[in-house]
C-alpha cells in the first residue's frame, strides 16, 4: 500500500479564530502536515489566496486538503 502525503493547508489576511489550534491537533494526530498561510498582505482577495497557497503547497505534497480558518474540528477524540 503506498502512503501518500497529505497536507492540511488554511489561511487568512488576519487571525480571527482559534481554530488553527484545532486544525494542527488534527494534522498531528494523524500524521499530515499543516500549513497556516497569512495572506500576503492586507486586502489581497482570500479567494485567490487559496488558489496560490495550495498550488504552492501541492508541489510539495501529494495531496493538499484546505480548511477554512473559521472551520472548527470538534470532538476530536473520536477521530
Amino acid at each position: 500500500m503506498v502512503e501518500l502525503d497529505v497536507a492540511i493547508v488554511s489561511g487568512c489576511n488576519r487571525l480571527r479564530y482559534a481554530s488553527d489550534v484545532g486544525h494542527q491537533l488534527y494534522a498531528r494526530r494523524h500524521g499530515l502536515a499543516q500549513h497556516l498561510e497569512p495572506a500576503p498582505f492586507e486586502g489581497a482577495d482570500g479567494y485567490w489566496h487559496k488558489v496560490r497557497r495550495g498550488g504552492s503547497t501541492l508541489d510539495a505534497h501529494d495531496w493538499v486538503v484546505w480548511f477554512d480558518d473559521d472551520a472548527f474540528i470538534d470532538h476530536q477524540s473520536g477521530c
